[in-house]
């Protein structure tokens, strides 16, 4: 089976394997952080380029990368617009980090 690089990006959103979809039943399925960071290092996005979808300046970016602050529905929005995350990914509960 051929698979271009897009495929396989496309495939760990979908949480498939080249197993296929049974073996990634049985993988977690990343949370939206964990997807915002990988489509990140898919596009080789940093924190300045994240501004446009999350608000703010790159210290808000670091508050939400770092689980200090939650996702808004305006930046679900603009994750699933711009950069193609489904947003029934970005939608899930994810534990936030609130000390420290």
């Amino acid at each position: 089976m051929d698979v271009s690089p897009d495929m396989t990006g496309a495939r760990e959103w979908r949480g498939e394997t080249a197993a296929g979809p049974s073996a990634a039943r049985a993988r977690r399925q990343p949370d939206p952080i964990e997807m915002v960071k990988m489509k990140m290092r898919q596009l080789g996005l940093g924190h300045r380029d994240m501004m446009a979808y999350l608000g703010g300046s790159t210290g808000h970016v670091s508050d939400i990368l770092n689980r200090r602050r939650p996702l808004t529905l305006r930046m679900i929005r603009r994750l699933h617009e711009g950069l193609g995350i489904p947003a029934e990914v970005l939608i899930r509960e994810y534990p936030l980090c609130l000390s420290g």
